[in-house]
């Protein structure tokens, strides 16, 4: 099992490095669709939660990470 913030520096740096940089918002729904998919097949990528925030699920963790 993975921590969030782990999963979300991969995300990043994958999408820099690939020449499209994503927004905080992007990172937070990919990680909700990615922890979506292995919680439907009975399985966690990471433990940490998600809000409900005004624009989608966040895990502020995350958020304030990159939200700069």
């Amino acid at each position: 099992m993975y921590k969030a913030i782990d999963v979300a520096k991969y995300i990043v740096n994958k999408c820099i490095d690939d020449g499209y940089p994503i927004s905080n918002l992007q990172l937070q729904k990919i990680l909700y669709f990615i922890q979506r998919y292995y919680l439907q097949k009975d399985d966690q990528l990471f433990d940490d939660d998600f809000e409900a925030w005004q624009f989608g699920p966040v895990i502020p963790a995350v958020y304030y990470k990159f939200c700069g």
